[in-house]
């Protein structure tokens, strides 16, 4: 028991190391972004600072159910859905992969430029004690995702079926119109 105590311990350490280090980063692409601003003058940020950004949060959630898989016990208390933004035209859309989610414990938010989605998906019951092996991920799960362009949250909708929620956010006028 000890040594898995020991094993638990140094995948929370390097997990942390690896979310420090991708809060570096985070910085260093904020901090490029403000001098493009300051640069430009026009206040606007490059698409090739937000899909860094992006692939940065999905290098972090592949390496979260890595470690869940494969090196912490058999429970894990924290999974990252898989999920997709796709430009509609006038509307921004977001899918998330969500079976076994209830209804009632999905939370939906978006400010500005970024979609919250936070929920859980509960334990099965204890019935199963003879399970040798499960890499079924359970517990809370929370997803911040930067979009590519800023949003009107007062419009968005969202509907939840067969497990996937689609979030359907319109685009602020500004950003239609630099579309055109």
């Amino acid at each position: 028991m000890e040594r898995e105590t020991s094993s638990e311990t140094r995948a929370s350490h390097w997990i942390d190391q690896a979310i420090l280090d991708v809060d570096h980063l985070h910085q260093e692409i904020v901090s490029e972004s403000a001098a493009n601003r300051n640069q430009e003058g026009n206040g606007s940020e490059s698409p090739e600072m937000y899909e860094r950004l992006d692939a940065v949060r999905e290098t972090l959630g592949e390496l979260t159910r890595a470690v869940a898989a494969h090196v912490l016990p058999v429970q894990c208390s924290y999974w990252v859905p898989a999920m997709e933004v796709c430009d509609k035209g006038a509307e921004i859309e977001a899918s998330f992969d969500l079976p076994g989610v209830p209804r009632s414990s999905i939370r939906v938010r978006a400010a500005k430029q970024t979609l919250f989605v936070s929920g859980e998906r509960p334990a099965e019951s204890e019935a199963h004690d003879s399970v040798h092996f499960s890499d079924r991920m359970r517990g809370p799960f929370e997803r911040a995702v930067t979009l590519p362009c800023q949003v009107d949250a007062s419009a968005a909708s969202a509907l939840y079926r067969d497990g996937c929620l689609t979030v359907r956010m319109p685009k602020q006028a500004e950003s239609v119109a630099n579309d055109s």
